[in-house]
């Protein structure tokens, strides 16, 4: 598996791809039904399946007091990801200049124009196709 730090940064991040978003931290049951369906979803449109993340927790930032511990390691949490069959890593570095991007500048900007995101998937195995109204 890939590992790119300060993905924001990069000009090594992979085209086209299937993307989930999250910290990812433990890897629970649910998130792994997700990782996994990434996977599936990934191989069966020929793209890399790419785990975006933030580091540091993005609570860490905006409300330190507020933020949770970790449960896994940097270390941990890339070794079970590329168990799981991901292509890769993209942290993004969350500072002040990432929480000021709106969320449409950051799905347009960095998600389908830098990744170029075929399939979004979240939470129940919903998929966004970039360009589709729903």
């Amino acid at each position: 598996m890939q590992v790119i730090q300060d993905a924001l940064r990069s000009t090594d991040l992979p085209r086209p791809s299937v993307v989930t978003i999250g910290n990812y931290d433990g890897i629970h049951l649910g998130q792994r039904a997700t990782l996994e369906q990434l996977v599936a979803r990934s191989r069966a449109l020929g793209v890399a399946a790419v785990v975006v993340t933030f580091d540091p927790h993005p609570l860490r930032v905006l409300a330190p007091k507020s933020a949770p511990p970790a449960i896994l390691t940097q270390r941990q949490k890339e070794r079970l990801l590329a168990e799981l069959g991901m292509d890769v890593l993209a942290s993004f570095t969350f500072n002040a200049e990432l929480a000021a991007m709106s969320a449409e500048t950051f799905v347009r900007g960095v998600l389908v124009g830098r990744l170029g995101v075929r399939e979004l998937l979240v939470g129940r195995f919903e998929i966004a196709r970039p360009g589709l109204e729903r």
